[in-house]
């Protein structure tokens, strides 16, 4: 029987199949053949949400299991700068083409197991994988039905009396569909913040910074929502938010050059 990976150009794609080969390699010439500009495939770690990139040695890709290439979807790696460029239209498409399949669960205790999650949220829908960090206190849960993670946002499951906080992973999808809440008064809690939002659309994440720092953010399923929310005002709970499109995140590697710099001016001037 042939083995088959799924494959995507940028994550959130519809996922085409190539065949590998009979030793499980991926040939590079091959891989070529689908996206001209490809130089390895990289997929996201269970464990962490961060991308792996495989290493490509002499035109050969090979799975990153001892069981093989499991059930990962693989995004093409292509060289910095020639990635393709799209439009927040296009993004949309994706998005309602291709909804995600998997959770991301916080819980408050070192006890939670891959079992216990896979009994209490078997009744959703039929769950193809569990990585389940007990003592990080975090999981990813897959299911096959990619309608099941609509259902779960926000629902309040508890395992034991623990409270699970069922969220959707982070992407790069999921950023352009953030709203980011700024508020000096720790007076709303997560419930009132997605009861308030749930009125212009369907809520994926809430998030409040703990231990408090006047912000917060909610994610929504279509980016328009979002951006018709940027740049108001809103009292929720009696407390004034005001809500913006949330700031890219700094690299770390531009901001220690910038550190050293800094530094290097300063020690000149001594």
């Amino acid at each position: 029987m042939p083995t088959w990976i799924n494959l995507v150009e940028q994550e959130g794609d519809l996922p085409v199949e190539l065949q590998v080969e009979c030793d499980t390699t991926v040939l590079l010439e091959n891989l070529r053949n689908i996206f001209i500009k490809a130089t390895s495939l990289k997929y996201r770690s269970p464990v962490t949400n961060a991308w792996r990139v495989l290493k490509c040695t002499e035109g050969v890709i090979y799975p990153p299991e001892d069981e093989g290439w499991g059930d990962h979807t693989y995004v093409v790696v292509v060289p910095k700068g020639q990635e393709v460029q799209r439009t927040n239209r296009e993004v949309n498409e994706r998005r309602e083409k291709a909804p995600n399949t998997t959770v991301y669960i916080l819980f408050d205790s070192n006890d939670i197991t891959e079992t216990d999650l896979r009994s209490s949220l078997i009744e959703f829908g039929n769950i193809s994988s569990v990585t389940c960090m007990s003592r990080k206190k975090f999981a990813f849960v897959t299911f096959e039905d990619n309608s099941v993670p609509l259902k779960l946002y926000g629902k309040e499951i508890s395992i034991d009396g623990v409270d699970l906080d069922i969220k959707e992973p982070e992407s790069e999808d999921k950023n352009l569909r953030k709203v980011a809440l700024l508020y000096r008064e720790n007076k709303i809690s997560a419930k009132e913040l997605r009861d308030h939002f749930e009125q212009f659309g369907v809520v994926t994440d809430v998030f409040v910074t703990n231990p408090f720092r006047s912000c917060g953010f909610v994610s929504f399923t279509e980016q328009k929502v979002a951006e018709k929310l940027w740049e108001q005002e809103v009292d929720i709970e009696g407390v004034k938010v005001w809500m913006t499109k949330p700031r890219k995140k700094e690299r770390k590697t531009k901001k220690s050059e910038d550190d050293k710099r800094h530094i290097g001016r300063e020690s000149g001037h001594g």
